[in-house]
């Protein structure tokens, strides 16, 4: 839960920030053009997200859940430090920019890969439920960055980088909380599945890459254009 909320308040934070960014970072570099640099930046979140789940989620049995919870919490932690430096590279900003949230977008989906197999062997009698309550906490961060952006902002007038420093305390909690942790088997693994049967399944049904393809045109039409606007 602590893994799904810090991944919803990075990503209010990060589009609370992005009006103050492009103002202090990008407007200098090119004004004319600075609000699709800004788009872009923001984007590279979820090409980080996409490529992160795509990677981890067939490899998940064989690194474990604690390894990826931990590199989530890693890139929770290096995403907005790579962010704050940015100020300091003159030139190389925007390209700056772009690998800190590519960076901060695989801790996204490394925590998505990781803590639903996680919370459904945990909770094998219960799964739909838990889960629900899981992604609770994704609306719940939503809201807590949000509300945070405005305040440090549009109240305290706290520059931006006070608000993404924030970001980089759950992290650090998240780490700490996972190091400390055990994690459980997941239900392939506990049922002996091998890698190359996992790899097989979607190919002998094809309902899923319908549902691939519904889940697709869903994301790229909610996600990507949410954080351009």
């Amino acid at each position: 839960m602590l893994a799904l909320f810090i991944a919803a308040l990075s990503n209010a934070i990060r589009a609370g920030a992005a009006g103050a960014i492009k103002a202090a970072l990008l407007d200098p570099i090119d004004a004319q053009h600075s609000g699709e640099m800004i788009g872009t930046v923001l984007g590279s979140s979820f090409l980080g997200f996409a490529l992160s789940l795509l990677a981890i989620s067939p490899l998940l049995d064989r690194f474990g859940a604690k390894r990826m919870v931990l590199f989530a919490a890693a890139c929770f932690i290096v995403g907005p430090s790579l962010v704050l430096l940015a100020a300091e590279t003159g030139t190389s900003v925007y390209l700056l920019l772009n690998v800190a949230m590519v960076v901060w977008g695989l801790g996204w989906g490394a925590t998505e890969a990781s803590i639903n197999p996680v919370i459904a062997s945990t909770y094998a009698d219960d799964k739909t439920g838990k889960l629900n309550a899981l992604h609770a906490w994704w609306p719940a961060g939503i809201v807590v960055g949000g509300l945070l952006s405005v305040l440090f902002l549009k109240v305290f007038n706290l520059g931006w980088e006070v608000l993404v420093g924030l970001t980089i305390v759950p992290g650090v909690l998240l780490a700490m909380w996972a190091s400390r942790h055990s994690f459980p088997q997941t239900e392939s693994a506990a049922a002996g599945v091998t890698f190359n049967e996992m790899i097989a399944e979607p190919f002998k049904r094809p309902s899923f890459w319908v549902f691939f393809v519904i889940m697709f045109l869903t994301a790229s039409a909610e996600l990507a254009p949410g954080a351009w606007v």
